[in-house]
């Protein structure tokens, strides 16, 4: 029985006796080449081996070392690297068995060739070695967390996860947030893995974080299902990109659009709005008013002589005068109206929630606040004077057709002198 178990067995069986072959199956044949046993009988193992295996020992020196070892334990498992009779090499795995009687050393030989597994062991090294070359060629921060101990202890990480921990991967793997980030920033953290897990669904979060080293980063962090080859749930994989910069940024953009718009909307000279401000807003007031039947009055006030200003001192003593026009007029009203420059040196004002009657009071106190007042600039002393035109809005389907009427206003007030207030 035993001899035709010996000669069955699709692993290679030989048997050495003083560290030499002195029986081998047809197995062993098949896997060296050989066609008889005469080819092998009475060789050392190391002649049946490339000169040194492939952890660049001496196959002779470890042919030796693996006999002390199974005369000291009884048996020893390894890999080796056989030759073809044709000097290709291959693998196998050898089980070697102490057999001894008392007056021979004998050993049991089994081979089992692993080159499939060898071979899948080269590629997965080398998909190994191409998954590190592109985890850690990103600057985003990939880590991966093992939860089947509900710990979530790391297990892995990118280089650029390690650069921005401030610490080794020896000093990452194995530890859990709360030990790497304090109690309340690790809770945080394990609070959203929980919540991939317990939903299955993957998540994406920003997150302000303070790290260890005292930098404070906005993350945006991607975290999704870590599996087995079973698609077994085992943790948690996470990518998170710094998105500090890339945020400052969206902030400024946002803050300068707010501020073009400001400007699109404001006189640059005198810091009101300006005729296409104006236009917005009053076309919105108009529909307020109408829908709410409730006031509404505007005014247009023209500075009298202005042109002879600017020709007799100068725009720049001219651009003054419109400011201190602007702020005169804007100390009269309140917050709630509408005050722009609408060109040159005529400003327009929308009065929401008054009648006519108030209406021309108020604009009755502007003409007389310049009248009873002069520009000057230490220098020279300019007295300014100031035409208002005046309406109630009538229900106008435009604001322009409002606008032309009380225009036509302004024109009476200047053709009947000027420095007066003109209603229809």
């Amino acid at each position: 029985m035993y001899e035709y178990i010996f000669n069955k067995s699709t692993d290679g069986v030989l048997i050495f006796e003083n560290n030499k072959i002195v029986e081998c199956n047809a197995s062993a044949l098949r896997m060296l080449g050989y066609q008889k046993k005469d080819e092998l009988l009475y060789r050392h193992p190391s002649e049946l081996s490339p000169k040194y295996q492939a952890d660049g020992k001496s196959s002779f020196k470890r042919v030796e070392e693996n006999i002390r070892h199974v005369i000291e334990h009884g048996s020893h498992t390894f890999e080796w690297i056989h030759l073809r009779s044709t000097g290709e090499p291959f693998w196998v795995e050898v089980v070697l068995t102490d057999i001894s009687t008392d007056n021979k050393v004998i050993f049991l030989v089994v081979w089992r060739e692993i080159e499939e597994k060898k071979r899948l062991e080269k590629e997965n090294i080398y998909q190994h070695m191409i998954l590190n070359s592109v985890l850690n060629s990103t600057r985003d921060l990939i880590f991966y967390k093992d939860y089947t101990n509900q710990d979530g202890r790391y297990i892995g990480c990118n280089d650029a996860f390690e650069k921005f921990m401030g610490k080794s991967r020896e000093e990452i793997v194995g530890k859990n947030d709360i030990e790497l980030f304090g109690e309340e920033l690790g809770k945080f953290f394990r609070e959203k893995d929980f919540n991939v897990i317990k939903n299955r669904v993957d998540i994406i979060n920003e997150e302000l974080v303070t790290y260890p080293n005292g930098g404070t980063v906005l993350l945006s962090t991607h975290k999704s299902l870590l599996r087995d080859n079973n698609y077994e749930i085992i943790g948690i994989m996470g990518i998170s990109r710094d998105i500090t910069r890339e945020n400052n940024y969206k902030i400024k953009l946002k803050e300068q659009m707010e501020k073009n718009k400001l400007l699109a909307h404001t006189d640059s000279l005198t810091g009101i709005g300006n005729r296409r401000s104006f236009f917005d807003i009053s076309e919105k007031l108009m529909k307020l008013s109408k829908r709410n039947h409730t006031s509404l009055v505007l005014m247009m006030i023209d500075i009298d002589y202005f042109k002879k200003v600017n020709d007799t001192y100068g725009h720049i003593v001219g651009d003054d005068i419109l400011r201190y026009v602007t702020k005169t007029i804007k100390g009269r009203l309140r917050e709630s109206d509408i005050f722009s420059r609408f060109g040159g040196e005529e400003f327009i004002i929308l009065l929401s929630n008054t009648d006519l009657k108030n209406g021309l009071k108020i604009a009755e106190e502007i003409r007389l606040t310049f009248s009873n007042s002069v520009y000057s600039d230490g220098k020279i002393s300019i007295p300014i004077k100031v035409s208002i035109g005046i309406g109630e809005y009538r229900q106008e389907s435009l604001i322009r057709e409002f606008i032309q009427r009380i225009d036509k206003n302004l024109y009476c007030a200047k053709n009947n002198g000027r420095n007066r207030v003109e209603s229809d």
